[in-house]
């Protein structure tokens, strides 16, 4: 138990020493890197406070330092990236203000140079409301107050151009298809006027006047190719029915013939039986005449 207890104990104390080595290590690299600021050195001095760093990316010295080497270097957005971890005290939203005026300043646009300026105004204020009788954060942001009323003044007369620009063009095409449509009906009247121009219209009148008699002359045309094509049509559908009428005439015909032959065939015949029937009777009346045998005086004919 002992042994345990001791060996926490030794554990404690090398963390401690361990943990204090590293203070002062990170100490000694932010005293180097100060000195180098401050020679405006600024490209070394960002060197050893990102060596540093790296030890500890926590710690709020380290990453303001290099925010304003950023700065200094004019690499806004870096410095912006380093100042937004930051506790936003009057120190860091005065460095804010300053950073989002430079972006601004760098900015083409001028819808993105309104909007860096408006960022930078807020920061201002916002260190105005931390400390009110700060001088340079009241004269930073009336100074930067005034350049976005400029630029605001800028855009809206640019606007103002652009649709007044709009307009005139707008005006400029009406008034040129206005001439357009006057000089056409000015050479139309000079035309009528003219001699070879009245030649010309009635020319072009009668090519016109053609044209639709011609269109109509082949409407008319097809008109009667149709009804052509639709008379002979029905002259084949009569010529069919006429021949499938004389065919069935003629079957109708033969068939009669046939019938009548048929008919005469049977008469014959019916007249030769009959003759033979008569001649049978003839014969049968003449047998039927018989002579009486002894008394038998009720003797019948035994056909």
């Amino acid at each position: 138990m002992k042994k345990i207890c001791s060996y926490l104990l030794f554990s404690i104390i090398l963390i401690f020493l361990l943990s204090g080595c590293t203070q002062d290590n990170i100490r000694k690299r932010i005293e180097k890197a100060n000195r180098l600021y401050n020679q405006e050195k600024y490209s070394e001095a960002l060197e050893v406070y990102q060596s540093a760093l790296k030890k500890n990316s926590k710690n709020d010295i380290l990453n303001y330092n290099l925010a304003n080497t950023y700065y200094r270097l004019q690499k806004y957005e870096d410095a912006l990236s380093y100042y937004n971890k930051l506790s936003k005290d009057k120190s860091v939203v005065s460095n804010l203000g300053a950073t989002y005026k430079r972006i601004g300043d760098q900015r083409r646009k001028l819808t993105d140079k309104i909007k860096s300026y408006e960022q930078a105004l807020n920061n201002y204020k916002a260190g105005i409301k931390l400390d009110s009788h700060n001088k340079k954060l009241k004269f930073n942001y009336e100074y930067v107050n005034q350049l976005l009323k400029r630029l605001k003044e800028q855009q809206e007369k640019q606007k103002n151009n652009q649709n007044s620009q709009n307009e005139h063009q707008e005006k400029n095409k009406d008034k040129s298809q206005k001439n357009e449509q006057e000089k056409k009906q000015k050479s139309k009247n000079n035309r009528r006027q003219d001699p070879k121009g009245q030649k010309e219209d009635r020319e072009e009148n009668n090519e016109k006047r053609d044209n639709s008699q011609q269109g109509d002359a082949n409407k008319e045309n097809q008109k009667n190719k149709e009804q052509e094509d639709q008379n002979q049509q029905d002259k084949k559908a009569n010529k069919s029915q006429e021949e499938a009428k004389k065919a069935s005439n003629s079957q109708q015909d033969n068939s009669a013939k046939e019938d009548s032959q048929i008919s005469q065939e049977k008469l014959e015949e019916a007249l030769r039986i009959l003759k033979a029937l008569e001649q049978e009777e003839k014969d049968s009346l003449k047998n039927n005449q018989k002579v009486k045998n002894g008394d038998n005086q009720n003797e019948k004919y035994d056909w």
